[in-house]
C-alpha cells in the first residue's frame, strides 16, 4: 500500500445501521479502520473502499507553459473526498445519533441504499478507481492484522496517533499553498534562465516539498523539450546531517517527483553498496535517480558522479548556510588541495552539474550578496506572515530575571509546569554546560512527572543508535519531557510536538536564534491551539559578559522576521509595580497576532539597560543603512547594498548605483546631507512616527516601495499623490521643523548634561597637553559611548562648560570650514562671514557647500553673526543670519555627523 503510487482510498463505513454512513479518505484504510474500532464498542464495517488510480492528466502528460500547475498535478483521495462532500451535501446530517456514538458528528443519510449507489456511479464515472474486493475489507484479512491484534489499547493509541500525524502531513503536503506556488514558479524560472538561485523560506514553510515540486517541473519541461514521455532526470540533495538526509529522501517525498524514482545514499558506510545499486538500477532507463549525500561526504559524491559519468540535472543544497562551516578535509583526512578541488567541483562544475538550487531559512549575508555563486534570492514570506496565516505556531516570549530568586534549572522546570508544556528543548553552547544543567534538572524534577534527556555527542552531523533511542524516549507520547542539547537538533530536526525553546546560553548569531526557534514552530493538526513559548532567562552578569548578544539577536529576529517590536509592546513599557501576591510579579499582554510577552524583572534598571543596548544597536543598523546613500553633486539619492534592495525593482536602482560609483562622483555623507536625504519623504511620515529608528525605517520603506531614487522622481511621486498632502521638494528644503535629530531620543542613548560634563573632565585630565580639535567629541564618544559625539545646544544648554573654559582661555581651535591653520574664536567667525559674503556678492548663486547655512539654500544671506556670542567646537551651534526673504533675523542650530 503506497499512498503516492495509489493516491489513497475513498471508503464508506457504518456501525450498526446502514441507514447512516460515513464517507472518508485515507492513505491506509486498514489503519483507519483500527481508529474506528479502537474507540468504539460497536462493530464497524466497510461497505465500499475505492483505490484511487493515476488519472488521465498524469505527470507524463505534456502541458502548455501557461497551464495552471494545479491542473497538471494528480488528483488524490483528499481532493475526491472534497468533491464528494460538495456533490452529496444534501444527504449530510450533523445530528449525533445514539446509534453512532463516538463516530463523529457528520453522517450521511443512506435511505434504501440509494446514496451508496449514487456515490459508486459518481466515482466510477468521473475518476479512475479500483474497487477493493469485499473479502479484503474484513479486518481479519488485513495485512496488518497479525501484528496489530496482539497490541493492547495503549500501544494501539501510540500507533494510531502516529498514523494520524502522518495522514495530516500528507493532506497538507499534497497541494502547494499560494506562497509555495510563487516560490516554485520564481525558482523554476531562474533555474531555466541563470541555472542557479537561492530559495529563502522560514522553517516550516515546506522547503522540501517546494524543491521536489521544482524538480518535478524540470522533469516535465525536459519531457516536453525532448518530446519524450519517458525522459528522466537525476537530482542530488546535499544536507549537513544524515538525519536530515533520511527525512528528505523518504519514500513519501521522492514520489512527489515521480513514482519511477529511486534514491542512492552517498556516505562513508553506504558508498560501496550505493555504487552496486546504481549499476544494477541504471539498466532501467525510466528511473529518476535521487542521490543524497552530506556535505562531509562530498568527496565521495564527486567520485561517484565522475566515475559513473552521471549527468546531474539539479543539485539541491539543503540548509545551505552550513556551507560557511563546510570543512571536508576535517572529517575525511583530505589534504587542503583535495578539499578545495571537491568544493570547486560541487559549487562550480558545469560538465556534469547543470543547475544548482540553494535552500535555507537563514542564509548568511555573504550568500545573499554573492549572486554569481548562489544566484538571485527568492524570498516570498517571513515567519510572521506564516504565523498570521496559521501555518506556523504563534510565538510567546518569556523574559525572566532569575537572579536572587532561583537557579536556571528551577526556572526551566517552573515554566514547563506553569505553561503546561509537553516537549521542551534547552540549547546550551557547550557540552560541559549541557551535562551540568542536565544533572541539576535531574535533581530538581523529583516529585514532578517531567523526564529530562541529555542529547550530546562528538559529531553534530550524524546520529548513532544511542541518539536514536534518546530521541524515541523524548518523543514518547503523553509524557512531559525536556531535552538538553547543543546543536544536534538545532537544524533539520522536525518534531511538531516541541512547544518550548529555552536559551540557556548566549547565542550571538541571529541564524542560531532562528534555527533554534524553528524547532518549535511547526503546527499540530490535533492541537490547533499550540503555542511555542521562548524562554529567555536573563541575569545581569551574564548579559554583560555576553554583551547582550542573545537579547539583541532575539529582538532582531522578532522584529525583522515576525514584524513585531518587543520594545513597543505594552508589557515591555509597563512599569513594574510591587505585586500583591508573592507569585504575581509578572504582567502578560496579548498583542496582535498572538505575540504574547511576559516580562519579569527584579527592577526597572535591567530592563532599561536592555532597552538602551538594543536601541543603540538598532540605531547603528539604521544609520548603516542610510550611510549607503550616495549624494551626487546633482543631489541624486541612490541606495547601495543588497540588504536594502531585494526586489526586482531594485535592479534598475542598482545599475544607477554602479554607474555613480564608477564615476567617483559620490561624496561622503555628513549630517546635513543626511538631513537633506530624509527630506525627500513626506513630513506626514515623520510627524506620525517621531521616534528616530521608526522614522528611518519608514523612510527607507517608502523610498524603496515607491522606487524613488532622486529628487526628480520624488516630484513625480508627489504630483501623482496629491491626495496625500505631500510637501513639495522646495517646501521640504525650507521647512525648519522637518529636521531629524538624534537628540530626539537622547534620553534613551546618552547620559545627562551633568553626567557628561563629569565624564569629560575625567577624560580631559588625562590629556591636558592635547590641543582641542574639531574631533574632540568624537574622541569623547569613543572613550565613553554615553557621551554624544556631537554638541547640540538643547542637550548641554547654551554650551558645554569645558568648551566655555576653552574659549575663555583663548585656546586655539581648528574649525571645520576649510581653515587649515588653527584660529582664534574671532578669526573663525570672520572666516564664516567673509565666506558667506563672497557667495552673496557672486550673483546671488545658491550656496551648496558645507557651512553653517547648508540646508537653507534659498535664503539670501545679508549678514552672519554669532548668536549671543557663542560658538562650540565640533558642532554647528547657534548662529544668526539675516534672511532677505523673511526680512528678519533667524536663529538656527547645526550639528556635525556621528
Amino acid at each position: 500500500m503506497n499512498f503516492n503510487r495509489n493516491l489513497g482510498y475513498i471508503y464508506i463505513i457504518y456501525n450498526n445501521d446502514k441507514k447512516y454512513i460515513k464517507i472518508g479518505s485515507t492513505f491506509s484504510y486498514e489503519k483507519r479502520y483500527y481508529q474506528y474500532k479502537t474507540y468504539n464498542y460497536l462493530e464497524w464495517k466497510y461497505i465500499k473502499v475505492y483505490e484511487i488510480l493515476r488519472q488521465t492528466n498524469d505527470e507524463y502528460a505534456f502541458y502548455d507553459e501557461d497551464e495552471d500547475e494545479d491542473e497538471c498535478e494528480n488528483i488524490n483521495c483528499y481532493d475526491i473526498d472534497n468533491e464528494i462532500q460538495t456533490e452529496f451535501s444534501k444527504y449530510l446530517t450533523k445530528k449525533l445519533l445514539k446509534e453512532c456514538v463516538n463516530g463523529g458528528h457528520e453522517w450521511y443519510f443512506n435511505k434504501d441504499n440509494n446514496l451508496i449507489n449514487k456515490i459508486d456511479s459518481f466515482l466510477k464515472g468521473k475518476y479512475e478507481v479500483n474497487e477493493i474486493d469485499a473479502d479484503k475489507l474484513q479486518f481479519t484479512n488485513f495485512t496488518i492484522y497479525n501484528n496489530w491484534k496482539n497490541y493492547n489499547n495503549r500501544v494501539l493509541d501510540n500507533y494510531i496517533y502516529k498514523f494520524n500525524m502522518e495522514e495530516s502531513e500528507k493532506k497538507s503536503k499534497r497541494k502547494l499553498r499560494k506562497y509555495q506556488k510563487d516560490y516554485v514558479k520564481n525558482c523554476f524560472n531562474l533555474l531555466i534562465s541563470s541555472l542557479l538561485c537561492l530559495l529563502v523560506a522560514p522553517t516550516g514553510a515546506g522547503k522540501t516539498f517546494m524543491f521536489y515540486s521544482i524538480a518535478r517541473k524540470l522533469l516535465r519541461k525536459k519531457k516536453k523539450d525532448n518530446d519524450d514521455k519517458n525522459a528522466t532526470i537525476n537530482i542530488v540533495i546535499l544536507s549537513p546531517r544524515l538525519s536530515i538526509n533520511a527525512q528528505t529522501v523518504s519514500e513519501n517525498n521522492i514520489n512527489i517527483l515521480s513514482t519511477k524514482s529511486d534514491f542512492i545514499k552517498i556516505n562513508g558506510t553506504d558508498y560501496k553498496e550505493s555504487c552496486d545499486k546504481y549499476k544494477d538500477k541504471i539498466k532501467d532507463k525510466n528511473i529518476n535517480f535521487i542521490i543524497s549525500s552530506t556535505y562531509h561526504s562530498a568527496h565521495k559524491l564527486q567520485e561517484f558522479i565522475e566515475t559513473n559519468k552521471i549527468e546531474i540535472d539539479l543539485i539541491i543544497f539543503d540548509e545551505c548556510h552550513f556551507i560557511k562551516s563546510w570543512d571536508i578535509n576535517k572529517d575525511n583526512n583530505l589534504d587542503i588541495k583535495e578539499s578545495l578541488k571537491t568544493r570547486t567541483f560541487i559549487m562550480e562544475d558545469k560538465t556534469y552539474i547543470k543547475k544548482r538550487l540553494f535552500c535555507s531559512a537563514t542564509p548568511y549575508k555573504e550568500q545573499r550578496e554573492n549572486e554569481k555563486l548562489y544566484g538571485e534570492v527568492v524570498e516570498e514570506v517571513k515567519v510572521g506572515e506564516l504565523i498570521k496565516a496559521g501555518y506556523l505556531a504563534p510565538i510567546k516570549t518569556i523574559i525572566k530575571d532569575f537572579k536572587g530568586k532561583c537557579s536556571l534549572s528551577k526556572l526551566i522546570i517552573k515554566e514547563i509546569i506553569d505553561k503546561n508544556k509537553q516537549k521542551s528543548v534547552v540549547f546550551c553552547n557547550t557540552q560541559e554546560h549541557c551535562e551540568i544543567l542536565y544533572k541539576q534538572i535531574l535533581i530538581n524534577v523529583k516529585g514532578t512527572n517531567i523526564k529530562p534527556f541529555l542529547y550530546i555527542s562528538k559529531y553534530t552531523h550524524c546520529i548513532d543508535i544511542k541518539d536514536i533511542n534518546t530521541l524515541k524516549l523524548y518523543e514518547k507520547k503523553d509524557e512531559i519531557s525536556v531535552i538538553i542539547t547543543c546543536k544536534k537538533i538545532s537544524m533539520g530536526y522536525d518534531f511538531p510536538m516541541i512547544d518550548m525553546v529555552v536559551f540557556a546560553d548566549a547565542k550571538c548569531e541571529k541564524i542560531d536564534i532562528s534555527q533554534c526557534i524553528g524547532r518549535g514552530l511547526r503546527t499540530i493538526s490535533d492541537n490547533p491551539d499550540k503555542v511555542c513559548h521562548i524562554l529567555l532567562p536573563v541575569n545581569e552578569e551574564q548579559l554583560i559578559n555576553s554583551k547582550y548578544a542573545t537579547i539583541i539577536s532575539y529582538f532582531d529576529y522578532i522584529k525583522y522576521e515576525c514584524d513585531y517590536d518587543i520594545l513597543s509592546s505594552k508589557s515591555w513599557n509597563t512599569t513594574i509595580k510591587p505585586p500583591r501576591k508573592p507569585d504575581d510579579n509578572s504582567r502578560v499582554y496579548k498583542d496582535e497576532y498572538g505575540f504574547d510577552i511576559e516580562c519579569d524583572f527584579n527592577d526597572e534598571s535591567l530592563k532599561t539597560k536592555i532597552s538602551e543596548k538594543y536601541s543603540i544597536e538598532l540605531n547603528k543598523n539604521n544609520i548603516n543603512k542610510l550611510n549607503r546613500i550616495i549624494l551626487t553633486p546633482e543631489n541624486v539619492l541612490q541606495y547601495i547594498g543588497y540588504n536594502v534592495i531585494f526586489n526586482s525593482r531594485g535592479k534598475e536602482i542598482k545599475k544607477k548605483i554602479l554607474n555613480v560609483s564608477k564615476s567617483n562622483k559620490s561624496i561622503i555623507i555628513d549630517h546635513t546631507d543626511l538631513q537633506n536625504s530624509l527630506q525627500i519623504v513626506s513630513r506626514k511620515v515623520y510627524v506620525e512616527i517621531p521616534d528616530t529608528n521608526k522614522c528611518i525605517e519608514n523612510i527607507i520603506k517608502e523610498l524603496i516601495e515607491n522606487n524613488i531614487a532622486s529628487y526628480s522622481e520624488y516630484k513625480k511621486y508627489q504630483t501623482k499623490s496629491k491626495t496625500t498632502n505631500l510637501y513639495s521638494v522646495e517646501k521640504l528644503k525650507e521647512e525648519e521643523k522637518f529636521c531629524w535629530k538624534l537628540t530626539d531620543t537622547k534620553n534613551k542613548y546618552y547620559k545627562t548634561q551633568k553626567e557628561c560634563e563629569k565624564e569629560i573632565k575625567k577624560i580631559d585630565n588625562k590629556f591636558k597637553k592635547s590641543n582641542i580639535t574639531t574631533d574632540m567629541f568624537i574622541e569623547y564618544n569613543k572613550s565613553n559611548p554615553k557621551i554624544p559625539p556631537m554638541l547640540p545646544k538643547d542637550f548641554y544648554g547654551i554650551y558645554c562648560r569645558n568648551m566655555k573654559e576653552c574659549f575663555h582661555n583663548n585656546q586655539k581651535v581648528r574649525h571645520i570650514i576649510n581653515l587649515k591653520d588653527s584660529k582664534k574664536k574671532e578669526d573663525i567667525w570672520e572666516g564664516i562671514y567673509n565666506k558667506e559674503k563672497n557667495i552673496i556678492s557672486n550673483n546671488n548663486i545658491e550656496y551648496k557647500g558645507i557651512s553653517p547655512l547648508n540646508g537653507f539654500t534659498k535664503a539670501h544671506i545679508k549678514e552672519v553673526k554669532p548668536y549671543r556670542n557663542n560658538i562650540t567646537v565640533n558642532a554647528w551651534s547657534e548662529c544668526e543670519y539675516y534672511c532677505n526673504k523673511n526680512n528678519k533675523w533667524i536663529t538656527t542650530e547645526f550639528m556635525n555627523p556621528i
